[in-house]
């Protein structure tokens, strides 16, 4: 091996320590958020996420005590807090921040400012995805299953999709991290 090769690998070991450090200092600090401020998850998580659904479903949103229903004459859909996909948010958020934010330094700080939007919109993205699979899955497994696992194919539902966008944004930023590397790699080498 050559010497940049081994200093090269030693980076990315160090970083992905101090990556996954991040990645569980957030969610030990931000997780307990989850079950608070239920208004502003009901605001800005739950209604972006019932408004898409009732547009994809052709249904009206419309607001209630606990939430939002999505309604017409084919379905009844109530997006309740616990439908806000907080926890996921905040996942998300560690997840990227871990896997971008490589020091301590100001100018990597900075990259939080891209990284709460993009997650807010993975997340509104995958939790009305959630919810239309979710009505979709539910729907079928109200003609052929029992009643007693009707929960959890609704829960079923909501961990593939949740699983899915977890995976493709891993593998997205691994991506970019690995060519932002190539690249360094390729200017040091010159």
């Amino acid at each position: 091996m050559h010497k940049w090769e081994i200093c090269i690998r030693d980076i990315f070991q160090t970083q992905r320590k101090r990556g996954i450090f991040l990645t569980a200092l957030i969610l030990l600090v931000f997780l307990p958020l989850a079950n608070i401020c239920e208004g502003f998850w009901r605001l800005f998580f739950c209604l972006p996420s019932a408004q898409i659904c009732s547009l994809f479903l052709g249904a009206d949103c419309i607001t209630t005590e606990n939430g939002y229903m999505l309604a017409n004459r084919m379905l009844a859909i109530h997006v309740t807090n616990v439908c806000s996909a907080a926890n996921f948010f905040i996942l998300l958020s560690a997840l990227m921040a871990g896997l971008v934010i490589k020091s301590a330094r100001f100018r990597e700080l900075l990259k939080i400012v891209w990284i709460l939007p993009l997650a807010y919109v993975v997340t509104i993205f995958a939790n009305s995805s959630r919810i239309v699979g979710a009505w979709v899955t539910g729907r079928w497994a109200r003609r052929i299953l029992p009643e007693n696992f009707w929960p959890g194919v609704h829960l079923g539902t909501g961990i593939v999709v949740f699983l899915t966008f977890l995976i493709l944004t891993y593998l997205l930023l691994s991506w970019s991290s690995y060519n932002e590397c190539q690249r360094n790699k390729a200017s040091h080498s010159r």
